[in-house]
């Protein structure tokens, strides 16, 4: 981020009447600030702009917010912008039933990574505090995704490293973020923004369908070699396969590597 916050200074071999407003050299043909191209650029790389994490982007984007609209609508873009959380994202313009290019991918993921999702943006609505920071422990993670151990998996250090796997992608994406403890995570209120209360509910009732239903199957099994049938449901739930239920409600955008 060092890039971000180190301001080019403008070509001093070219006299400042000869060059346009905002202009930074000659062959400069950007209209806009500094600060605003470079909250442009850290829209692009995402995941977003935090109006504490990142002060000077919140406040370019604020400022240039109709012109910044525009050049993220030429590239099939649209901004999300929220005053009260300060925060801000791009996601890809939804046009109607137009065919557009999608600048903006969506990571798929596993039913392990939807509960983890859950869990946290569940957090978010239950323990917010005046300062609208809300934070868990690693331990409480695993504590809370035991339930989503498959009955016919006992090998716990495999599911341990899928908890790990599920882990890590939150805080790659910027869902979990650190703090001075290594086992303590904040959750990012981005996820209040893509995931709203309706969902989380939607969301929470197929997870618990589709666990019931796995659970059944389990019992039903006349024998331990059908409940290990790898074509079992039991085995579904457990798969690191993206779940349809992820696919619909709780896909997390990932942008486009080629924006980095």
């Amino acid at each position: 981020m060092g890039s971000m916050t180190e301001h080019p200074e403008r070509d001093a071999s070219v006299s400042d009447e000869t060059l346009a407003p905002h202009q930074l050299t000659r062959d400069d043909h950007g209209r806009l600030p500094d600060d605003s191209r470079r909250a442009m650029v850290q829209l692009l790389r995402g995941p977003y702009v935090h109006h504490e994490r990142h002060a000077g982007l919140w406040r370019a984007i604020v400022r240039d917010e109709a012109a910044i609209r525009e050049l993220l609508g030429n590239l099939y873009l649209q901004l999300s912008l929220d005053h009260e959380r300060g925060l801000a994202f791009v996601a890809n313009a939804e046009l109607a039933e137009l065919a557009t290019p999608k600048v903006v991918r969506r990571t798929p993921l596993t039913l392990l990574d939807t509960a983890l999702v859950l869990l946290l943006r569940v957090r978010l609505l239950r323990d917010a505090s005046p300062s609208g920071r809300v934070f868990i422990g690693r331990d409480e993670i695993d504590d809370e995704l035991a339930p989503y151990r498959p009955v016919t998996n006992t090998d716990a250090s495999t599911f341990a490293k899928r908890i790990n796997a599920s882990v890590e992608k939150m805080k790659k994406a910027s869902v979990l973020l650190g703090t001075a403890e290594d086992d303590r995570f904040e959750i990012s209120p981005v996820l209040t923004l893509v995931f709203d209360a309706e969902q989380v509910q939607a969301v929470t009732e197929e997870i618990s369908a589709l666990v019931e239903v796995a659970g059944r199957a389990v019992r039903a099994a006349p024998d331990e070699e059908a409940a290990d049938d790898p074509e079992s449901i039991g085995d579904d739930v457990d798969s690191d396969e993206p779940a349809p239920v992820a696919r619909r409600a709780a896909d997390l955008s990932d942008h486009d590597e080629g924006a980095r």
